[in-house]
């Protein structure tokens, strides 16, 4: 460095020298200080690493006793060992597999789990073999792990393929039928085709369809389709003279809606729903009541030629004569003539099925009641095969002259029979035991009176051309749904998800709720999300790897612009859009479609085209 360097450098310590203070006032810089030396203070006593309190003492004056006895500490770090205490005892460490395990503790993480979305009945066995999602506030099946799309389809062509519909959510409503029609009238149109005073569906033998609307707003804000079911009525019963009982069957993404509606339908007394015995949503107006029946009653579809085979073999119908000193639900249920009758002519119902080739042959949204016996104890020990029935003259008027209202009846109408079945249910540990002690391997147990008794009511579903899709809904009580599914899988059923069913309404060409529904609001919040998910799908794609939409002139590759659509045609006035279901228009607009078919083919008839000998 040159001399000129140090020069500068002295010059500067010079200066900084002279404009030092020439005295510290030690007392008030403290003063000043103080709050900040009290929180430094603060922050060094607290352990901030990971190491625990007794850890940051020298390693002579640790013990082992520290771990668990704060005392065996010096006393100045009391405190902060509390602390520490204090935050173990709140996150204690987790259970043993082995203790989460037990039966008890299993059962309350089971409900615990169940407070977002509800599981199904045969949840546990689904979980282990399908992927499931959150939909509509349960816990859904969606397809199973294996690839099964192509056998799902032939389940449905030529076996049988079973689908559990527990989800979709019942409501009961009692009284006069004329004030329960008067009611109902509101929220349907007769344009739409038959509603729920249909004389077709009214004697309970058949299940009707119809589409619902809010109250007197038609065509405008469509809730959803929902299906129906009277009870039977009979001649021999005073009580149906004076009171009706109609059960309505809806989705779970509008069920709560129709709820609402309801209420406005009927003006119940309070407002607010009431809540039964049973832990039902419940309101009344004057002699009406509606009750709600969610994920009291099960329904499982079982689709497919082989549904009779699988029905017959499951379904045995239980042997009611037998007497005991103390009296079943049963004999007294069927003490009356009239219903002892029905119960022989279900029999002979129950017969007819492995007659029968296929579900078609029935009358469509047919309703047959039966009261069978235990399924678990005719349950294979391994899973079958259904066999085809070949070559069987089946005389058609047989399926149609059973269909009377004494067939339809059943004690599943009850609340306090379904109740009573439900209690009565014996434990799979029980009827296993009693199950083992059959001497002869293979033969039925005969349990006689503690054999449990399963009302059951059996409705037909219609397919296509050449009975494509028909099968049959069981609907079961509480409590009964694993028995009878893990039978019918044993017979040769093939379970399914809700993607399945999505392909079988694909295949025969229906509508499926609430994919294909625009104007309710359930179609509208599906149509969201699934935009959402394929967004997300094509974002994930390296941009060399996505489809040019713009340029193909694509304005909404992932939802329908139904609004835009419309309000280019009305030049933007409207405010609500609806999908027209009236009949009549429809029948005009097919009938003038097809008549421009026909003129077409008859100005452009085929030609064949010419060959190509350019190769």
């Amino acid at each position: 460095m040159n001399s000129y360097g140090q020069n500068r450098g002295m010059k500067r310590k010079a200066n900084v020298l002279l404009e030092r203070p020439k005295e510290v006032g030690i007392m008030q810089y403290a003063q000043s200080r103080a709050n900040e030396i009290e929180a430094l203070a603060e922050e060094i006593k607290k352990n901030t690493g990971a190491r625990k309190v007794f850890q940051s003492l020298p390693i002579h004056m640790r013990r082992r006793a520290m771990s668990h006895n704060i005392k065996r500490l010096p006393r100045r770090l009391h405190n902060i060992a509390r602390k520490e205490y204090d935050k173990i005892t709140s996150n204690p460490k987790r259970p043993s597999r082995r203790h989460r395990r037990r039966p008890k503790n299993l059962l309350e993480e089971y409900q615990r789990r169940q407070r977002k979305h509800i599981w199904l009945e045969t949840h546990i066995w689904h979980a282990k073999r399908f992927k499931m999602e959150d939909r509509w506030g349960y816990r859904i099946p969606l397809h199973s792990t294996d690839k099964s799309i192509k056998a799902c389809y032939r389940a449905t062509q030529n076996y049988c393929q079973i689908q559990d519909m527990s989800y979709l959510c019942c409501i009961e409503i009692t009284g006069e039928e004329k004030n329960i029609l008067e009611g109902l009238g509101h929220l349907t149109d007769s344009a739409t085709g038959l509603t729920f005073g249909a004389r077709s569906n009214m004697n309970g033998t058949r299940e009707g369809h119809t589409c619902v609307y809010k109250y007197d707003k038609y065509p405008f804000h469509a809730i959803g389709c929902v299906s129906y079911l009277w009870k039977p009525e009979t001649n021999q019963d005073e009580s149906n003279l004076i009171s009706r009982q109609l059960w309505i069957w809806c989705h779970p993404s509008c069920y709560n809606e129709l709820w609402e509606e309801l209420k406005i339908c009927f003006k119940p007394e309070n407002r607010d729903s009431d809540i039964s015995e049973l832990h039902q949503q419940t309101f009344s107006s004057g002699e009406i009541t509606v009750i709600s029946l969610k994920d009291t009653l099960n329904r499982h579809r079982l689709i497919g030629p082989s549904s009779n085979q699988i029905l017959y073999q499951v379904l045995k119908p239980a042997n009611i004569l037998k007497k005991d000193a103390s009296e079943q639900w049963w004999q007294k249920y069927y003490q009356i003539p009239s219903k002892s009758l029905a119960y022989t002519q279900q029999g002979e119902f129950i017969e007819s099925l492995d007659k029968t080739p296929s579900p078609g042959e029935y009358t469509p949204y047919s309703v047959i009641g039966v009261t069978v016996g235990d399924p678990r104890i005719s349950r294979p020990d391994r899973k079958t095969k259904v066999t085809k029935i070949k070559d069987v003259d089946t005389d058609n008027t047989l399926c149609y002259d059973k269909l009377v209202s004494d067939v339809s009846m059943s004690a599943l109408w009850n609340s306090d029979i379904r109740q009573e079945v439900k209690a009565t249910k014996m434990s799979d540990q029980k009827l296993n035991e009693l199950k083992s002690d059959i001497m002869i391997p293979g033969s039925l147990a005969d349990l006689g009176i503690e054999e449990s008794r399963v009302p059951v009511i059996l409705v037909q579903r219609p397919g296509t051309s050449g009975n494509y899709g028909s099968g049959w809904d069981v609907i079961l009580p509480q409590n009964w749904s694993m028995a009878f599914w893990l039978t019918f899988i044993y017979h040769g059923a093939r379970a399914a998800g809700s993607r399945d069913l999505e392909s079988l309404a694909f295949e025969q060409s229906t509508t499926y709720y609430p994919n294909d529904y625009p104007d309710t609001s359930a179609g509208s919040i599906h149509e969201q999300k699934s935009a959402e998910k394929l967004k997300n799908k094509f974002d994930k794609r390296p941009p060399a790897k996505r489809c040019n939409y713009v340029k193909l002139g694509i304005a909404a590759p992932f939802l329908y612009p139904w609004r835009d659509l419309t309000s280019s045609w009305t030049d933007g006035r409207i405010e609500h859009i609806y999908v027209l279901r009236d009949r009549k228009c429809l029948k005009v607009l097919s009938q003038m479609f097809n008549a421009n078919t026909k003129s077409i083919n008859q100005q452009y008839p085929n030609k064949t085209m010419p060959e190509d000998n350019t190769s």
